[in-house]
């Protein structure tokens, strides 16, 4: 039996033979960069509306109407902006999954791609 839990299990979404050629640089890297490149807007943006997320949850615990400070956002403007950062890592995740896909039909043996 594994010592390892589930969840610190690791399913690579890049098979080994395209990994290889990345690292051979025999792969088409434009595609990845492109990739990266919204991950990081995309990972920005939802590093952003969690670090919101707790500083309201906080502010909502001690502020109170005397302190002068602005109330915290509402429950509905919260819930909206944890929805669009979900469906932007929704969306980046796809966009992975297309580029994986462009990679292993490039990397695939002769009359298999």
């Amino acid at each position: 039996m594994s010592e390892q839990s589930y969840l610190e299990q690791s399913f690579p979404r890049f098979s080994e033979p395209v990994v290889t050629a990345a690292r051979e640089g025999r792969l088409d890297a434009a595609p990845l960069v492109d990739v990266l490149e919204r991950a990081l807007i995309v990972a920005s943006g939802v590093a952003a509306v969690l670090q919101l997320e707790t500083v309201n949850i906080v502010r909502g615990e001690v502020s109170t109407p005397d302190d002068g400070l602005e109330s915290p956002l509402s429950s509905g403007i919260m819930h909206r902006l944890l929805e669009l950062a979900r469906v932007s890592a929704e969306s980046l995740e796809r966009d992975i999954e297309r580029v994986a896909d462009w990679a292993d039909k490039c990397c695939a043996p002769e009359g298999k791609g």
